[in-house]
């Protein structure tokens, strides 16, 4: 096979580079939560009871971490902020403050999963 002649080969941008790893790493740190937001509502049809007090929500850190207890829990904090009159906007901008500890697609992830709870309890009155 022949070289090609007078083609040229282009160099990899290192800023699109860059870009093309960081949204990978992007990528990589959202799927495992993705999964988590798909299967939210089935983690709710649980047989724990939703907490409605602050207390409640707050006793949930004696037991051990899985992803029926993280929706246990943020059900519990979307029932406690329906019952405390809030909207769903409230309770977003509370949840949501800018903390540092969530990055952009996180902070964006939790608000879709808080609509979905907020829509479930909603559909369960």
């Amino acid at each position: 096979m022949r070289p090609l002649v007078g083609v040229r080969h282009k160099r990899s941008d290192p800023a699109t580079t860059t870009a093309r790893l960081r949204n990978a790493d992007q990528e990589r740190e959202r799927a495992p939560t993705e999964t988590f937001y798909i299967g939210f509502m089935k983690h709710l049809d649980m047989n724990y009871p939703i907490p409605t007090s602050d207390l409640e929500v707050i006793a949930l850190r004696q037991q051990p971490v899985n992803d029926e207890l993280v929706a246990l829990a943020i059900a519990g904090v979307v029932n406690v902020a329906r019952s405390q009159g809030k909207s769903i906007e409230e309770l977003k901008e509370e949840v949501l403050a800018d903390d540092h500890l969530l990055n952009m697609a996180q902070r964006q992830l939790l608000s879709q999963i808080l609509n979905e709870a907020w829509e479930y309890l909603s559909a369960m009155r």
